[in-house]
């Protein structure tokens, strides 16, 4: 009975050491998997975050040098305002902040200085066509800007040459008496009083004092006429810039609108349309205050509800006809040609009775307006 018992006792023994034994090599097991697993996790997130740390680093320097570039760029500008170029040696480098941190005041930066340098190439391609990428309705007033500045430059480069030709033309007419008083030497008639020379403290003779005369002023005039040539050059790549900002705006208004802009007015106030070709383009919902229309052709243009025309001008319009102005003040216009008044008028006159007392008089204003052309 012992000996059963004791039997008995030694197989539970040997059943508990089995029991054992198996749950030791399941644990062994498991550690032996999970242990190189838990060395590559965190093998790689040590990894992960030293890569992490670099690349922050690396972002840190990186608008470290985007900042320094920057001050550069201003202070360069700071240095050389009178001309907007000369202080940064190629607009390459402003077109590297089109995108970026500095985007904004990239873009602000470079409409100030398109807008005060005659430099048409800037206009093909280059700097203008990185601000014409990333243009779109809520930002195309920023073509507007530069569209106003080019035309303040367009009036200060007017001015220079309406100098510029007055001196050239005084400057003849003493160049022509001076030759005449050199040939009346020639044959023996009198001439003005030589006036004392200032260094030798007597009076040169004439022949000598108008042969200097001459000299001088002809240097004095081909002076004058070669700044006029600058300046007349100036005048040609601001035209044909103004032109190119135009059609720029243009394109832009012609994309499909999406649902959440279709009743988005850009400002485009001041915008020149010089010797455009609008015919069948949209300028509808647009704030065209104070814009300029002068030679351009507007047949079947859309320019319905046109949210403000105040102060605009429209001279020497070449064709109107099919042009849509239902919901637009036109009224409100500084200047309209006659003929265009005539078909706004007859096809599109004021139907609200609140406006009709204003239309009225608005209309005669127009129409005096004309009557002071002639």
């Amino acid at each position: 009975m012992w000996q059963t018992v004791i039997d008995a006792e030694h197989k539970q023994l040997e059943a508990q050491e089995l029991l054992y034994k198996k749950k030791y090599e399941r644990f062994a097991f498991w550690i032996s998997t999970l242990v190189p697993g838990i060395t590559t996790v965190i093998l790689a997130g040590t990894l992960i975050f030293s890569i992490e740390q670099f690349r922050a680093s690396s972002d840190l320097q990186r608008n470290a040098n985007e900042d320094t570039q920057w001050r550069e760029i201003v202070k360069s500008l700071k240095v050389s305002p009178g001309d907007p170029f000369e202080g940064i040696k190629t607009p390459i480098l402003l077109k590297s902040f089109l995108n970026g941190r500095y985007k904004q005041p990239a873009r602000e930066l470079s409409i100030e200085l398109l807008g005060g340098a005659a430099y048409a190439d800037m206009f093909q391609g280059g700097l203008f066509s990185s601000i014409i990428d990333q243009t779109d309705l809520h930002n195309v007033n920023d073509l507007a800007t530069l569209s106003r500045r080019l035309e303040d430059y367009y009036h200060h480069n007017h001015d220079l040459i309406e100098q510029g030709e007055t001196r050239k033309a005084n400057t003849q007419a003493e160049l022509n008496t001076a030759k005449q008083d050199l040939k009346n030497i020639d044959v023996g008639k009198t001439v003005m009083h030589i006036p004392v020379s200032s260094v030798s403290g007597v009076a040169p003779s004439p022949r000598q004092y108008y042969e200097e005369r001459v000299q001088q002023l002809q240097g004095m005039l081909d002076s004058t006429s070669t700044t006029l040539n600058k300046e007349y050059s100036v005048r040609d790549d601001l035209t044909y810039e103004e032109h190119i900002v135009a059609d720029a705006v243009i394109d832009v208004l012609q994309r499909p609108r999406s649902r959440e802009d279709r009743d988005f007015v850009p400002d485009l106030h001041g915008l020149i349309f010089e010797h455009t070709d609008l015919s069948n383009k949209h300028l509808s919902k647009t704030n065209l205050r104070a814009a300029l229309f002068i030679n351009v052709n507007l047949s079947n243009t859309h320019m319905d509800n046109v949210a403000n025309v105040q102060d605009a001008r429209f001279v020497q319009v070449t064709d109107w006809h099919g042009s849509d102005w239902t919901g637009t003040k036109w009224w409100k216009a500084q200047f309209i040609d006659k003929d265009l008044l005539d078909f706004l008028k007859d096809k599109f006159p004021n139907t609200s009775a609140i406006d009709a007392k204003q239309y009225t008089e608005d209309v005669t204003r127009l129409e005096e307006e004309l009557k002071q052309q002639k």
